[in-house]
């Protein structure tokens, strides 16, 4: 659909992705491939009916960078939030210092699969330069989903909201200087395209936004029960907390 033939390599790609999808955990309630699976779907809708092409202006090769960001974005997730292996010291919490742990974790491991095993390299027919800016923007795509980087990229859209009504009434913008700054916001919008498309599960019918939301809080849930055992202040407790029932 989007011409990515001249930048990965399929025949690996669809090892990576099947290795992939293997590494996410069957066993937590939301952060599974399926979660994956629907978030890459989602950015694809953005693309299809969205006008993202005719807003954001991606090159070929950070559409391609979003989409594997897409893929990868939970990978190995463990089923419990940043602030639990902070609290827990958990192994991963020492290695990224306490930043964006499970999102350093994700991109990292996906990486790792491809660096380390030429099985997997999709990327082994591309230039390093290329390779090295998709593995840049890759990173800062994952990372992106953290949920403490949300109002950033709320301001960011709301920002250029307001550019966009500012150029439409000030006709004195030049070309040139409107390319200069959409340049320097290529990356802010694959952040927030993936960073809405992973939290999108409130846009969609209720009758699929109500099985998603079942299965986060059941996640939820089974950490608070972690919690209680460990004698630490339960973020979710399911005696006390309900989801709306139909």
């Amino acid at each position: 659909r989007f011409g990515f033939y001249d930048i990965i390599n399929y025949n690996k790609f669809e090892k990576w992705c099947k290795k992939i999808s293997e590494g996410y955990i069957r066993a937590n309630p939301y952060h599974t491939d399926l979660h994956a699976a629907d978030i890459t779907h989602t950015c694809l809708i953005y693309f299809k009916i969205g006008k993202v092409n005719e807003i954001c202006k991606l090159s070929k090769s950070s559409k391609c960078s979003l989409f594997l960001s897409c893929i990868c974005h939970d990978y190995k997730h463990p089923g419990v939030n940043n602030n639990y292996l902070k609290e827990t010291k958990n192994l991963l919490s020492l290695i990224y210092n306490d930043n964006s742990i499970l999102e350093n974790m994700h991109i990292s491991e996906a990486f790792k699969l491809i660096n380390y095993s030429e099985e997997y390299n999709i990327f082994d027919k591309i230039e390093n330069n290329t390779y090295k800016q998709i593995r840049k923007e890759m990173i800062s795509c994952v990372l992106a989903t953290d949920m403490t980087f949300h109002n950033y990229y709320v301001d960011f859209m709301k920002e250029q909201i307001n550019k966009k009504k500012d150029q439409n009434n000030d006709n004195n913008i030049s070309e040139i200087k409107d390319k200069e700054k959409e340049n320097k916001c290529y990356q802010n919008y694959m952040n927030l395209l993936i960073h809405s498309a992973d939290i999108s599960n409130p846009t969609k019918p209720f009758e699929i936004y109500w099985k998603w939301a079942k299965m986060v809080v059941n996640e939820f849930y089974d950490q608070g029960d972690k919690e209680k055992e460990l004698g630490m202040v339960c973020s979710c407790d399911r005696d006390k907390t309900t989801i709306y029932n139909r």
